[in-house]
């Protein structure tokens, strides 16, 4: 995805975190269904063509083999801990210029939501946006749940 506050050669990144244990809900919800759909595909779907590189990090070989089907790059770890799941990511970023973060389970993320977090990316040179995070030389927009994306997005738009 190319965002025109950026030239033409700026390259997003998404990473979708899929690395949960699902401990309160009793089995992999990632792979439960909402209307037919396993919850991460909701997910693999809304970020569709919406970036230059996209990447599942999770730790169930159930979903590395369903992004595979799909044609979505996964990388399959055991590593224990949350920021294990972010580094394992980032890794994979080294051509990207921005990347965004998207929990896997999170089934009501929409493409139109992604891209309106995405238009809030700092511009190079400017320095008043919210969202003004850095890792190793790249922005980062980071978003932890649907509704706070969405919250988000409107307040910006005030």
């Amino acid at each position: 995805m190319t965002h025109s506050a950026y030239g033409p050669q700026t390259r997003h990144g998404c990473i979708i975190m899929a690395s949960g244990t699902s401990t309160r809900f009793g089995a992999n919800k990632l792979i439960a269904e909402i209307g037919g759909v396993p919850l991460i595909q909701h997910v693999l779907r809304a970020t569709d063509g919406l970036y230059a590189r996209r990447v599942v990090v999770t730790r169930h070989p159930d979903i590395a083999r369903l992004c595979d089907m799909r044609g979505v790059e996964a990388v399959l770890h055991n590593e224990p801990l949350r920021n294990d799941t972010v580094r394992l990511g980032m890794e994979k970023m080294a051509d990207c210029d921005t990347v965004t973060f998207v929990q896997g389970d999170q089934p009501l993320v929409s493409a139109n939501s992604l891209a309106a977090c995405a238009a809030l990316i700092p511009r190079p040179g400017h320095y008043y946006s919210l969202l003004n995070i850095t890792y190793e030389n790249k922005k980062v927009i980071s978003l932890c749940s649907y509704c706070h994306a969405a919250a988000l997005c409107s307040f910006m738009r005030q």
